[in-house]
């Protein structure tokens, strides 16, 4: 009789503790996930049955936080990897891993830098592409860029996100003028940006004098200009580029002087308007730009109704 009713004991006490084992383990999820999964940006899950002085950690990409009451509910809205733990006297009782993954794009951000190269074939910019759900998660997806280039030419790339961005080197041609860049992602597409290909430095240009009348009588005007200055690829040089003019005064009374007056380029020439020296001699001028220099002009002046103009070339 003592054996039989031990053994009903034991039965009764296993079966309490086999309870009490179940409860401690109290992760359930709804039945429209399984346990360790991929899971859609913007799913709930529903944690039921937390046992007494249990609490469960969760840890995302974004933050970390603790549960401890006995219903909760949690909305998926950070892309990445989601760690639930459960713990009860410092001690992991469970644990369930969830990789979330970013819902469709919502919306497309496209930067660009530099905003402007020079058209040299070397320089170098970037398009980079900020793709984002709802949610504010960056897409990891392919993205189509489309780059259309001062040539008429358009350059066609798909690229595969790295490190949590994509991106499209874009190299200059040698031809000045502007690209225009967007990309497209899923159904999504980009606003257009801009590049501009400038004109690299001059090459060598020439200096021209024009409505010259050679008295020395401080009155009259004359015009010195370039003709137009290009790079070595031929693009006329961006308006605004700075070039110096510098005159030298070679009189017949050894009183030299030496002044430089600049002017700016527009529709790639620049113009000096000058006037005539007060005394007879010879007028000297050449001019440069970012290191290049022009031919050189000598340019006589006299009290007599005649003139001489001389061009020496470099």
């Amino acid at each position: 009789m003592n054996i039989k009713f031990n053994m009903i004991l034991w039965i009764i006490i296993g079966g309490i503790l086999g309870c009490e084992t179940i409860q401690e383990t109290p992760i359930i999820l709804m039945k429209t996930l399984k346990p360790n999964g991929i899971v859609s940006i913007g799913a709930k899950i529903s944690i039921v049955g937390l046992a007494e002085n249990a609490t469960i950690m969760v840890q995302n990409s974004y933050e970390t936080y603790v549960i401890s009451t006995n219903v909760a509910k949690i909305e998926f809205k950070y892309a990445g990897r989601y760690i639930f733990t459960l713990l009860k006297n410092k001690q992991i009782l469970d644990q369930k891993v969830y990789i979330v993954q970013a819902g469709n794009v919502k919306n497309t951000n496209l930067l660009v830098g530099a905003k402007a190269i020079v058209a040299d074939g070397e320089s170098i910019a970037m398009a980079i592409l900020i793709p984002e759900d709802r949610y504010k998660n960056i897409s990891l997806k392919p993205t189509e860029f489309r780059a259309m280039r001062p040539s008429k030419n358009t350059e066609i790339e798909i690229k595969n996100p790295y490190h949590l961005i994509v991106y499209k080197t874009i190299i200059s041609q040698t031809l000045a003028g502007k690209t225009l860049v967007n990309a497209k992602i899923q159904n999504q597409e980009s606003i257009y940006r801009e590049i501009t290909e400038v004109a690299g430095n001059p090459i060598n240009f020439t200096l021209s004098v024009e409505k010259m009348i050679p008295f020395a009588d401080d009155t009259q005007f004359f015009t010195i200009k370039t003709d137009i200055l290009r790079d070595k690829f031929g693009n006329i040089v961006e308006d605004g580029t700075l070039i110096e003019l510098e005159l030298r005064e070679l009189n017949t009374n050894m009183n030299n002087q030496e002044r430089f007056l600049t002017a700016y380029t527009l529709g790639g020439f620049a113009t000096w308007f000058i006037k005539n020296p007060k005394k007879p001699g010879m007028l000297q001028t050449e001019a440069n730009a970012i290191g290049t220099k022009s031919n050189s002009l000598l340019l006589i002046f006299q009290d007599k109704n005649q003139s001489k103009v001389l061009i020496k070339k470099p």
